[in-house]
């Protein structure tokens, strides 16, 4: 029986090199992050897409000012679709659609898009993309039966729901198992716990999917967007966005800063922008609470703002962002050159082939600092003379990841005047 010639990668949790004896490039190719936001509707795209956007059901969005841009633009998706409001003579919501191009009959070609700014029911998702840009990523955002969601040629290391992850039960589901299935799990899911004491998804479920494929925070925060005050928005309501966008956001922060395999939590890399207020602020207990459950807490610190602090993974066995990322990268670049071998022989020079450019990635992230050693077996000992005539081809790799500081010991000794201490 015929099969596709493949190339699968394994991670085997339990092989790390033991400890030994004591004696902003982009990621796949320049560091670039991009998150996948998936949306319950497809009001935000009619709403902000290009013509070719709203028929694809997915937008591509680059950066924050290209976020804006959309707003501004007298340009409408001419997909046939109106919102309350529109045209000038109206003097409300936005501008209309124009069923001609600019310039033709009408006045739309003169236009501002969205002058008073995002509204109605994309209100809120708008605001939640825009959280996560302004740290500097970009994104796919779109329906979840959209091509980027359902095939892995889109390129894109974090997903995450632009509704409140608890509106819609089909989007949670599909982010929190389907997605998983249909990409590969080449990416890690940001959910949001429902409670403060919620216990994960511990990877039992999911069709198998790997736990350290999911990540969790808790809980929203407001903002008092530009061109507003605190008066003006209590009584509008404040603008309430998932915190889930922006542990995603010091994700990207992470990848364009320092590299994928950095922790993204923490003083450096892991401070929350334009909080106003957090609605549901968490006491010490919850926040120990939280982590006990590996769920990821936003903290306040006094003259220091709110920080993401914690890296964990719903993943019960030690893995984190910084070690799942690690492993997301070396499954792509190592297996781009394990294709490479397809159709060759298994024969001494390919294996050696295999090792010499997995030697040359290992050892560079190794001087990156990632891991501290690593081992490329590919030999006749694990390509037995069964497996050769299998047509298959196998090669171990053993690597020791470097572990981030996660506690700190400090000792304050009172001592006499008269002490001296050595340099």
């Amino acid at each position: 029986m015929s099969r596709k010639p493949s190339v699968i990668v394994q991670v085997t949790k339990d092989a790390f090199l033991p400890d030994l004896p004591t004696a902003e490039t982009r990621f796949r190719g320049n560091y670039g992050f991009s998150a996948g936001i998936l949306l319950k509707g497809l009001t935000l795209i009619h709403a902000c897409g290009t013509t070719s956007e709203v028929g694809n059901t997915y937008m591509s969005v680059p950066s924050l000012s290209n976020w804006w841009s959309r707003l501004s633009s007298n340009q409408g998706n001419g997909a046939g679709y109106t919102f309350a409001g529109f045209g000038a003579s109206a003097g409300q919501g936005g501008a209309l659609y124009p069923e001609v191009s600019p310039g033709g009959t009408g006045n739309t070609f003169n236009q501002v898009r969205w002058p008073q700014g995002a509204t109605g029911e994309w209100k809120t998702p708008w605001w939640t993309v825009h959280n996560y840009l302004k740290y500097g990523g970009g994104a796919v955002v779109g329906a979840q039966n959209s091509s980027p969601f359902i095939t892995d040629i889109v390129p894109m290391q974090v997903a995450f729901a632009g509704d409140a992850d608890g509106l819609d039960q089909a989007l949670y589901t599909f982010l929190n198992n389907d997605l998983l299935t249909n990409r590969g799990s080449d990416l890690q899911v940001i959910l949001g716990a429902t409670a403060k004491d919620a216990v994960p998804w511990d990877g039992s479920a999911g069709g198998g999917q790997p736990a350290d494929r999911r990540v969790y925070t808790y809980g929203d925060k407001q903002i008092i967007p530009l061109g507003s005050n605190e008066d003006a928005e209590s009584e509008s309501g404040y603008i309430t966005t998932p915190l889930t966008a922006d542990l995603a956001g010091c994700m990207a922060r992470t990848f364009r800063v320092a590299a994928p395999w950095a922790s993204p939590a923490g003083f450096a890399r892991g401070r929350i922008l334009d909080v106003f207020r957090i609605p549901d602020p968490l006491t010490r207990a919850e926040q120990d609470e939280l982590l006990s459950n590996n769920i990821n807490p936003i903290i306040y610190f006094e003259n220091q703002g709110h920080v993401l602090f914690g890296d964990l993974t719903s993943d019960r066995d030690g893995n984190n962002i910084p070690r799942t990322q690690l492993f997301i990268y070396l499954e792509s670049q190592i297996g781009n050159i394990a294709r490479s071998s397809l159709f060759e022989k298994n024969d001494i020079q390919t294996r050696q082939s295999f090792i010499n450019r997995s030697t040359s990635i290992l050892n560079t992230m190794k001087n990156r600092g990632a891991i501290s050693t690593y081992t490329v077996a590919c030999n006749g000992t694990n390509n037995t003379e069964a497996v050769v005539n299998a047509g298959e081809f196998v090669a171990d790799v053993y690597i020791k990841p470097i572990t981030g500081v996660e506690e700190i010991q400090l000792t304050f000794t009172n001592s006499s005047q008269s002490a001296t201490y050595g340099a």
